[in-house]
């Protein structure tokens, strides 16, 4: 064979080879890239779903403190005028004039002084 013939045939032969290599290493870098992209989507979801867990955990804190703050404010009111008792919640309560209302430490202490209850109180019991 011709010298240049062999001298270019080389070129060629290196120049593949180089191709080769290159390809090679960008197998070997997808299939890095596609582990860390399986890991960080892995992650993700697992974040996805302990966020989830917690945002539950937190309406279940906010409905548990909700309903111990509705027990613990349920004021006795009596009305001196209709002698009778609400609780604080009750929209009859509400109305009652300044004049008019007593507290109550209790619903028993209430009934002692010859109040009745509202139905707000007889439904809840």
């Amino acid at each position: 064979m011709d010298y240049n013939i062999k001298k270019e045939l080389n070129k060629i032969r290196t120049g593949f080879l180089k191709v080769k290599k290159e390809i090679k290493d960008l197998k070997k870098e997808k299939k890095l890239l596609e582990k860390i992209s399986n890991k960080e989507n892995l992650d993700i979801d697992r974040l996805k779903k302990e966020i989830e867990f917690l945002k539950k955990v937190i309406y279940n804190i906010q409905t548990s403190n909700e309903v111990i703050i509705k027990e613990e404010k349920k004021e006795i009111i009596g009305n001196r005028v209709s002698l009778k008792v609400h609780y604080s919640s009750c929209p009859f309560a509400k109305k009652i004039s300044p004049e008019h209302m007593v507290l109550f430490p209790t619903l028993k202490e209430a009934k002692k002084k010859g109040y009745s209850e509202c139905i707000c109180i007889t439904q809840k019991n």
